[in-house]
């Protein structure tokens, strides 16, 4: 449950975080913080 779950979520944020990244590049460290 957790393994499959985690990789598509990681794979969301990875590509919300790139979009992100470009206008807030704090949001990757606060998003990392709630994923661990």
């Amino acid at each position: 449950m957790m393994l499959g779950s985690e990789l598509q979520i990681e794979e969301r944020f990875r590509i919300r975080l790139k979009k992100e990244n470009r206008t807030r590049p704090n949001s990757m460290r606060h998003v990392w913080l709630l994923v661990h």
